[in-house]
């Protein structure tokens, strides 16, 4: 199964704590942009209801980011023909962290059953982040029946 989140890739960050009232309280700061990611996966999994009772998981991720504004149409066109790689500020695997965090619970009881992982950065003329998920049984995991 093949989807597309739209926007700017948004890595895991650390959660935050502060004190209040003698307490200290802990929060996600990427808990909304989670929230918005498990209900496009609820409509994912309304397409395809088996895919979460599947023992695990190969997941593609492409995180294909904005280039920015103020580069010139030489250094535009590099990056768009693949010439330059992305290396923008974000870890590769803080991106992967953030999508799998948040699928898990929508598509799957944990990520830990994600088995096999690939992922990119490349240059886009608009953010957005290329998923592909393919759940198996512990049957069919080799292809051979076992």
């Amino acid at each position: 199964m093949k989807f597309i989140l739209e926007g700017d890739p948004i890595p895991q960050c650390r959660h935050r704590t502060f004190r209040r009232k003698g307490k200290n309280i802990n929060y996600d700061p990427n808990a909304s942009h989670k929230n918005q990611v498990k209900m496009i996966m609820g409509r994912i999994v309304m397409n395809d209801p088996y895919l979460p009772y599947k023992d695990f998981y190969h997941v593609s991720l492409i995180f294909w980011f904005s280039i920015p504004k103020n580069d010139s149409k030489a250094k535009r066109e590099a990056k768009l023909n693949g010439l330059i790689k992305c290396t923008n500020k974000f870890d590769l695997d803080n991106l992967e962290k953030g999508v799998l965090d948040s699928m898990t619970g929508a598509l799957f009881s944990d990520d830990k059953k994600v088995v096999k992982l690939q992922s990119e950065k490349r240059w886009a003329e608009r953010g957005y982040t290329e998923i592909e998920i393919n759940g198996f049984n512990h049957e069919r995991s080799d292809g051979r029946g076992n």
